[in-house]
């Protein structure tokens, strides 16, 4: 009994494991004078190596909680790096001074992604584009999960 059941959590998670990297992500804002980033300016934000975008200035960045599987996804997908390298790298940044880590959300919901980027003018998040809060610019879309 306890194989059977220890079989049905395995499946159960691979299937959910599945879902999560099959996700496409987008990088959205609720600013209409947000121009479209490139993958490459949008991993220099998400990273720390650039504070500002062209004619709009300094952003500002959400972020997911630490074990958020978006957020592995995202930062994996976007970087190349695992997770454990760009928490190194934003450790790194924000104990020198050189960088402030993004704001950091445990819901992922669409109304508290909204939210934040009301209140964030020059805000940048990412989620799922299947989850794309009402009124948000797409800036760039990540692409598939592998």
């Amino acid at each position: 009994m306890r194989l059977v059941i220890l079989l049905f959590v395995l499946l159960t998670l691979s299937v959910a494991s599945l879902k999560a990297y099959s996700e496409h992500i987008v990088i959205i804002s609720m600013n209409a004078t947000m121009p479209q980033l490139s993958e490459g300016k949008a991993r220099m934000l998400f990273t720390g190596r650039s504070k500002s975008v062209k004619d709009i200035g300094r952003v500002k960045l959400l972020d997911l909680d630490a074990d958020h599987p978006l957020r592995t996804l995202f930062y994996e997908t976007l970087t190349g790096q695992t997770i454990a390298q760009v928490n190194s790298k934003w450790a790194s940044l924000a104990f020198s001074g050189r960088a402030v880590p993004p704001d950091v959300t445990e819901d992922d919901s669409a109304d508290a992604i909204s939210a934040w980027l009301k209140e964030n003018p020059n805000g940048l998040a990412y989620t799922r584009a299947s989850e794309i809060p009402e009124g948000a610019n797409v800036i760039l879309n990540i692409g598939e999960g592998e």
